[in-house]
Parts: structure tokens; sequence; C-alpha cells
């Protein structure tokens, strides 16, 4: 039987009501520590993550701008952005200039829409440089996908105010750890509004 006394777990082992075995203590602090090491964590899906999640916490040194069309079937009819046809990376139009170029010590979220819809889905995050992310033959059986269903992808930018290696890294972890991205591949369709944002393989 286990007791718990002055932070310790005492094993006692009885006999006929009698105590016949040795006591062995351990540290409770100790041992819970290492059952919580040993727990994984439970990721959750991105998608359904809610914003506060992002501008709180470790989050909170990233500074995010606002989302910007990215990829779309069809050509926009905006004057102020640069959209071209680039199939290397998808069979839509893209909108050249934007984030073209490398960018330390920033994050880059992707976000699906759905056919006729303004709800983005984020589904996929690239760290630096945005355009690099596509040149993954995942990635870009993903878009080619959706601009062919007529969905819309987007982007936004997370960067530091004040350059730090060492924060922005543990931002990066912890987006890593506890968020799961469905265009890392769950082993399942995941479906919004209809629409199959990733698919499970």
């Amino acid at each position: 039987m286990f007791y718990i006394f002055n932070d310790c777990i005492v094993h006692v082992i009885y006999f006929n009501n009698f105590i016949v075995g040795t006591c062995r203590c351990i540290k409770v602090i100790y041992l819970l520590n290492i059952l919580q090491a040993s727990k994984p964590i439970k990721k959750q899906p991105r998608e359904t993550a809610a914003v506060t999640k992002f501008v709180m916490g470790p989050l909170s040194v990233l500074s995010w701008e606002n989302w910007m069309p990215l990829i779309t079937h069809t050509k926009p009819d905006v004057k102020t952005e640069d959209w071209k046809r680039k199939p290397s990376v998808s069979p839509g139009f893209c909108n050249d200039k934007l984030y073209n170029g490398e960018s330390p010590l920033a994050v880059y979220e992707i976000a699906v829409s759905p056919p006729d819809s303004t709800k983005r889905y984020p589904v996929y995050y690239a760290v630096d440089a945005l355009w690099s992310c596509f040149t993954s033959p995942h990635v870009k059986k993903e878009v080619d996908r959706i601009i062919k269903a007529k969905g819309t992808i987007s982007v936004r930018k997370g960067s530091m105010g004040k350059p730090n290696d060492a924060v922005f890294q543990k931002a990066v972890d912890f987006m890593k750890l506890n968020f799961d991205y469905a265009w890392d591949r769950r082993g399942e369709d995941v479906k919004k509004d209809g629409f199959i944002i990733a698919k499970g393989t």
C-alpha cells in the first residue's frame, strides 16, 4: 500500500496486519515531473484555435500582419498587386511580389478559404522565407488541388519588432509543439464548410 507522508510516497508492505516490508520514499514532486515529462502534449488542430492564442503567451512576441490573398483560381482585379501565373507553384495566379524574399525572424501562416467563402482556415506555416515552402511536393499537390477546385490561399506574416533569435525560436517551437497544422497530414481528410482543406495522405 502507498501513503503520502512529508511530500514522499511511502510503500508499506503488510502481512496479517503487521508491517513486514521496508519503506522506500520518492519525492512526490520529482515523480510528478517524470510523469509529466513522459506525457505527450496533445496538439490542437490549428484551424480551430482561437485568435487569442496567437496574441498572448509565448506568441505575444510576434506582431501579425493582416491576412492577404496569395494564390487564386482567377486573376483578381487589383491594380496595386502583381498577379502572375507561376506554374512551379500553382496552376492559378500568385500575388508575386508579396513577401518575395527572405525575411529573417519571420513566420508565415498559410490558410485555405473554400470557394465563395471569406473564412480562412490556417493549414501550414513557413519560417524565414514564404515561397520556398511551395517547393515541397506535398504542399504543391495540396495547392494544385485547392486552386483547381476554386479555393483560395491566403497568408499572414508574424515578425518581431526587436530581433531576438532565442525568443523567436521559442515562439516557433511553441507553434510546432502545440498546434496541428492540417497540411502536415493527419491520416484523414480535413473538411470545412463542405470543402476539403487538407487531404489525409
